[in-house]
């Protein structure tokens, strides 16, 4: 948009520009939403040319918000058209702010209204006090070279405390991973030290974990650091790993150097521990600092959280994860961010896709979602609502295993035994059975409870989650 306006417009010409949803509200366009850019120095020596503003006025046509067209697929992902008139190096500058106008409706038909939206700076939100206790989980990828599948050992004489395992595949793997030779690690016994429990968020539902995958890691159970060797294969400290695990390692440091891209710089354990995501969550079982109970939450889609009771397991990337001091303070996160209220409020911070908001990561926390108080009555009485729900979802998990069905149950099925809670499917679910605008159109036809945000914190588009 700007280098158009730069070099294709003269001063006082206007410019209309299809972009990314986005650009009308997320904080990584704030800069350009100013309307004044600065131009950073071009060229070296005599050639050297001296940087310069450039300023358009963006208040000479009102945006169009175009998220709401049905049907919303001549884009990939939603889109808005913005219009600034060019001010030149010398004038002034007028943002994007105030009001668009968003289009609603079926497109072409008489149906389809246009009116007045304001909008607002998400990047600008106030934080909730949460955002500084969730952490994401750590990158425990690529996924073959870390998850296993137990299977047979079929030696005569076994060694204790080993297991026989193979790579587990994933329909999600990526080139060149997916395609990989790996009869190296196929059929392989390993000490039973190295396996640990992890969740991802194929293993959370509502208000309840499913069974974690199994993945091989450089460290022994109970361990609260990784051993690790700058000069050693893969960063590890080869002593800290026992025998068989050793050469494992050295077979799977091999094949990420073989195999990763080239830009990338980082050994395995690099990747691994990719800004002490993994070591983060060492330390806590160590020392909780007081925030003994963990609340993961998926990364992508609706948000869908359960508590992690298990202290041994490791929380993968596709989750965050919050401590919390008490099960009642969990309990009240589960209600919060199960709750598809808080989907519709956060959806305005989240990056936008084809099939609507996609992204939560740490955008639920731009919501001014308070600090649990059991002395306040109503956030006991969310959190007595979690519990009870998370009660219901865990009954529901063992009446199917108790009829002899294993498999892990899907989030429709397990919304059904929760109390309270509207049957809603995964986002893949929705995909398949209805289209964006159709959901879109559900959600908003939902009564939000009774508990809400003041008006005056709620994101643009919102109808209002609060405590």
């Amino acid at each position: 948009f700007a280098r158009s306006v730069d070099l294709y417009l003269k001063d006082g010409g206007v410019i209309g520009f299809v972009l990314p949803h986005s650009a009308l509200q997320a904080g990584q366009y704030s800069r350009w939403r100013s309307g004044k850019w600065q131009s950073p120095p071009v060229g070296r020596g005599r050639n050297r040319a001296s940087a310069f503003t450039l300023s358009v006025m963006f208040d000479h046509k009102r945006a169009w918000d175009l998220e709401q067209l049905d049907p919303n697929t001549f884009f990939p992902i939603a889109s808005c058209v913005v219009f600034a008139q060019n001010a030149g190096q010398s004038g002034a500058s007028a943002p994007l702010a105030g009001e668009v106008e968003r289009w609603q409706g079926k497109a072409g038909s008489d149906a389809m209204r246009r009116e007045a939206q304001g909008i607002a700076d998400t990047g600008a939100a106030g934080d909730s006090p949460y955002g500084a206790h969730a952490r994401q989980g750590a990158v425990i990828v690529p996924r073959c070279l870390f998850f296993v599948n137990e299977t047979e050992n079929t030696a005569i004489v076994q060694a204790t405390r080993t297991i026989t395992v193979n790579p587990r595949r994933g329909s999600q793997d990526k080139a060149p991973w997916k395609d990989l030779d790996l009869a190296e690690i196929t059929g392989q016994t390993v000490e039973d030290k190295h396996l640990f429990d992890v969740h991802l968020g194929e293993t959370v539902a509502p208000y309840v974990t499913l069974e974690p995958l199994k993945a091989l890691l450089p460290l022994r159970q109970g361990d609260h650091a990784i051993p690790t060797d700058p000069h050693g294969h893969g960063g590890i400290r080869m002593g800290g790993l026992e025998r068989r695990m050793r050469e494992r390692w050295r077979t799977v440091s091999r094949l990420w150097e073989d195999n990763k891209a080239p830009v990338n710089r980082l050994n395995l354990l690099g990747q691994l521990d990719y800004l002490h995501k993994l070591s983060a969550q060492l330390e806590w079982q160590r020392d909780s600092g007081g925030r003994p109970i963990r609340v993961a939450y998926t990364s992508a889609g609706q948000p869908t959280a359960s508590i992690v009771r298990d202290d041994t397991v490791i929380v993968d990337y596709k989750l965050f994860w919050v401590a919390c001091e008490n099960i009642d303070e969990a309990n009240f996160l589960l209600a919060i961010i199960n709750s598809d209220v808080l989907y519709e409020a956060a959806s305005p911070y989240m990056s936008k896709g084809q099939f609507g908001a996609r992204d939560v990561q740490k955008h639920l926390w731009k919501l001014p979602i308070p600090e649990f108080d059991p002395v306040r009555e109503l956030h006991a009485a969310i959190a007595g609502a979690g519990a009870e729900a998370a009660s219901g979802a865990t009954a529901g998990t063992a009446g199917r295993q108790a009829h002899g069905d294993r498999r892990p149950p899907g989030v429709a099925c397990l919304a059904a035994h929760i109390p309270g809670r509207p049957r809603r499917g995964n986002q893949r679910e929705q995909v398949a059975g209805r289209r964006p605008a159709e959901r879109r159109r559900e959600r908003r036809a939902r009564s939000p409870p009774a508990w809400q945000f003041p008006p005056s914190a709620r994101p643009v588009g919102s109808k209002g989650v609060g405590v």
